[in-house]
Parts: structure tokens; sequence; C-alpha cells
């Protein structure tokens, strides 16, 4: 009797193990040295809302690499979507978004501080550099007195970022 409750209790031991594995997403990589390395990659949900205007900033992270996507969707003013990629630098996250507003393709950059499970946007002087790309002038003078911050989610809803609209920026920009 007493193996029988073991043999369960091992069971259920195992079983709780696997569930618990594949909550946090992991990929193997190999070193030079032939070693296999376990990267984590983590998923992330930031959102601000005003009535019915809207932040969405869902992204995934290995280490201190960005990628994912966001949706500025204001009520009945030009909002825009598109794909994130960037790095943390310390507290600061540093984007590329490409985005869809008002069926052009853009790109500049997006600057955001974490402070307090919050991330607050960064307001600067911008100008256009030779690739098209609208840049921080002074990334330096960069101001974070945000008063609409990003709070971060603790579980991202399906469906976050529309699926539609994804599929309409993949669309427009020819991304498949």
């Amino acid at each position: 009797m007493k193996t029988i409750i073991a043999s369960i209790f091992i069971a259920v031991l195992m079983i709780s193990c696997e569930n618990k594995k594949e909550q946090t997403p992991a990929t193997t990589t190999e070193l030079p040295n032939g070693n296999p390395e376990i990267v984590e990659l983590t998923s992330h949900c930031y959102l601000f809302t005003n009535g019915k205007d809207s932040i969405r900033l869902s992204y995934t992270q290995e280490n201190d690499e960005i990628d994912g996507w966001m949706n500025y969707d204001f009520f009945e003013k030009d909002g825009s979507i598109g794909e994130i990629d960037g790095k943390f630098f310390g507290d600061t996250l540093k984007l590329e978004y490409e985005f869809m507003s008002e069926g052009m393709i853009s790109e500049q950059q997006v600057y955001f501080l974490k402070k307090d499970g919050k991330l607050f946007h960064g307001a600067g002087e911008m100008k256009m550099d030779k690739d098209s790309v609208m840049i921080y002038s002074n990334p330096k003078q960069i101001k974070f007195e945000d008063t609409t911050p990003l709070s971060h989610l603790d579980n991202c809803p399906e469906n976050f970022i529309k699926q539609q609209s994804i599929d309409m920026y993949k669309k427009v920009s020819n991304r498949n």
C-alpha cells in the first residue's frame, strides 16, 4: 500500500513539474563549446486606457532583447499598429516601432522608462534620419514626464492586440 501511495505521489509531482515547465517557455541554443544553453523567454503586456482611448504594448523578452507589437487606439482619431523590436538598457526600453497609420508604413524610435511596474513614454525633439526613420535628435535630453504611463498586466489576455489589426498591418507592409 505504501508503494502505491508513493508511486501516486511521484506521478503527481512529475505532472506538476511538467505543467510548470509549460508556463515558462524556454529555448535551447548550442554554445560554441558544444554545451547547450537554456534561454528563457518571457512575455509582457502593458496597457494604458482612458475612456475609449488605449495604448497596448505586448512583447517577448529574451535577455535584454525585445520583440512584439504596439497599438495606439484612439477613439475617433488616427491610431497605429505595428511591430516593435529593441533592447533594455538598464531601466530604459529603446524600441524601433514600424507601424501602419492611415494606410502608410512608417518607422520611429520610441523610448520608455520602466519604473514601479509602469512604462513612461519618453518625449524629445525628433528628426528624420537618412533611412526615413524618425529618431530622437538628442537622446540625452529625452524627458520621461509622461502622465499616462502604461501599466503592466499580470495576465496578458488572448487577442490583447487584435489579430485583425495585426493582419491588416502585415498586408499593408507586405509581411506574412
